[in-house]
Formats: C-alpha cells, sequence, structure tokens
C-alpha cells in the first residue's frame, strides 16, 4: 500500500505554522508556496497515494467568501431631522467627502472643485445604466460659465462619477462607463449650458 502524507496548516497566535503528519515514505513534499497560497486562501491540503497522481484541495467556501451584505456598505447615519431620501443629506456624509477628495486627484489645487462651495442648483436623484444616483451640481463663483462640475454619486456603493468643466476643457473623474460619460455629458449641457428659463 502508497504511503499517504497529509498536509495542514493551523495558525497558533497569529502566525502560520505547517505540520506534517503521518509520512511512512520518502516521497517529494508538495512545494511550499503552494501550501501557502492554499493556507492563505483558506483551503486544506491533502495529498493521497502518488500512483494515483491526485491532489486534492478542499476550499472552505463559507470561510472564503463573503456575504453580499457584506460587499454593500450601509449608508451613512443620518443626523436628526434629516431623511434617507434627502440627497443634500448624503452629500453631507463624510464618506462622500473622501471618496470625492481622492477621486479629483489633479484638481486638488483648484478650492471651488475639492470645497464644491460654489452657486449650485440643489441636488436631486437620477436614474443612469440601472442604479440610482445623486445628481449635484456646482461652478466657481464669480465664474460659472467657464469653470463648473456635475457629479454622479451612488451612496450605495460610495462610487462618484464626474465631470469637470474648465475653460474649454472637460475631464471626467472616477474613469465612468460609456453610458455614466454620456449621462455626464447630457446632464452638464442641462445644467450649465441650456439657457435661463
Amino acid at each position: 500500500m502508497a504511503a499517504t502524507s497529509a498536509w495542514r496548516a493551523s495558525r497558533c497566535a497569529g502566525s502560520a505554522r505547517w505540520h506534517r503528519t503521518a509520512t511512512t515514505s520518502p516521497r517529494r513534499p508538495l512545494p511550499e508556496s503552494l501550501l501557502r497560497r492554499a493556507f492563505a486562501s483558506g483551503m486544506i491540503v491533502a495529498v493521497m497515494p502518488h500512483r494515483f497522481k491526485l491532489l486534492l484541495l478542499c476550499a472552505m467556501g463559507s470561510l472564503a467568501l463573503p456575504t453580499p451584505a457584506d460587499e454593500r456598505p450601509a449608508p451613512a447615519p443620518l443626523r436628526p431631522g434629516a431623511s434617507a431620501t434627502d440627497p443634500s443629506t448624503l452629500l453631507a456624509d463624510p464618506r462622500f467627502q473622501r471618496t470625492w477628495r481622492a477621486a479629483v486627484g489633479a484638481g486638488r489645487s483648484e478650492p471651488w472643485i475639492v470645497k464644491m462651495d460654489g452657486p449650485a442648483p440643489a441636488p436631486r436623484w437620477v436614474m443612469v445604466a440601472g442604479n440610482r444616483y445623486v445628481l449635484n451640481a456646482f461652478c466657481k463663483a464669480h465664474d460659472c460659465h467657464d469653470n463648473n462640475a456635475v457629479q454622479l454619486y451612488n451612496p450605495y456603493e460610495l462610487r462618484i462619477y464626474g465631470l469637470i468643466h474648465r475653460g474649454d476643457r472637460n475631464m471626467l473623474i472616477g474613469n465612468p462607463p460609456p453610458e455614466i460619460a454620456a449621462e455626464l455629458q447630457r446632464q452638464w449641457q442641462r445644467e450649465w449650458r441650456q439657457p435661463s428659463r
């Protein structure tokens, strides 16, 4: 009967330790890199008799896979008297501010872009590509025609897309997919280039 060797990984006091059990034959062991990858991904590794040339990997999927509820962050806690459906409440969320600052990157040198403190119409909800976004438009004080922006913010995925217009150039923020980029262009035209009503 061929020898069977089993490898099992365990954690002791936060450090990884490998245990080799039931070795009765001088067979070549599995590469340690393979074992480390298997351990890191939450797998149990067992080597069957070599004459069968079988490697059995049993995934402990219930420990390694996140549940859908874990993937989606909860909406921001509301301040007293605020409504979850009020877009301006969501734009006051610190997570929105951090996400926007990270997305604009090169635009950080211009305070009106980072602070969004210029004139702005009220934010509102819009549907784009089957998802609900907060549409926010704002501009630079005393120079709205040449310096303005629109944003689409999904508070459940903490995702922001934007279009910033400076002078005669438009810059997309957040690497939007084509349908989102087209919607940003439409909303920018509607907010900043449509004649006043």
